[in-house]
């Protein structure tokens, strides 16, 4: 039933789906952020272990229904592993909202490590408080929250994806040079 030969196939199509599917998560996780050339070269070889894997089960699946078992565990494992390598590399940025009684404090803290912030005044339901915001690479957002803590120890914090911004021309520029050939001057 379960043979040498069949664990070795078995373990080779387990391992390859891990490969396939975590190149798989991450792929998808670096089209969401926008960047192509990373999610072409992923996917170019997401897709060429996939095809090497699928035709072993499926022309083998008849003789050994075992290799489906060691295919669905494979990706699992695989969507698993693409999360906790994206959670390791910790790429991109956040945003970090820090809302404490604090504030000045915090924020020369902050500022004397190396964070730049925006600080503005609110009023809170208990009067008036203070609204931190900064924006700091993944890898850094514990770090920005315990110093902030060993200030503030009930300060609230609110963490979200900081998307990269655009750059749009704002509408009130005047085109100038070749961008006005053909169009009437106002």
């Amino acid at each position: 039933m379960l043979t040498e030969a069949l664990l070795i196939n078995g373990a080779i199509i387990f391992f390859a789906r891990i490969i396939d599917v975590g190149l798989g998560t991450l792929r998808t996780l670096f089209i969401v952020r926008g960047n192509r050339f990373i999610s072409f070269w992923l996917g170019f070889f997401e897709v060429l272990i996939w095809i090497g894997v699928v035709s072993e089960v499926i022309t083998s699946v008849k003789a050994t229904p075992w290799l489906s078992i060691f295919y669905a565990l494979g990706f699992a494992t695989g969507s698993a592993v693409g999360l906790t390598i994206e959670k390791w590399l910790a790429m991109g940025d956040k945003s970090v909202m820090l809302f404490t009684r604090k504030g000045a404090d915090i924020a020369l803290s902050l500022r004397t490590d190396g964070f730049a912030l925006t600080e503005l005044k609110g009023e809170g339901q208990e009067g008036p408080v203070t609204l931190l915001f900064v924006k700091v690479p993944r890898k850094k957002v514990r770090h920005l929250v315990d110093k902030a803590r060993q200030t503030d120890p009930t300060c609230f914090v609110v963490v979200e994806s900081a998307d990269p911004g655009y750059n749009l021309r704002p509408t009130a520029t005047p085109r100038t040079g070749w961008r006005m050939m053909g169009r009437k001057a106002k």
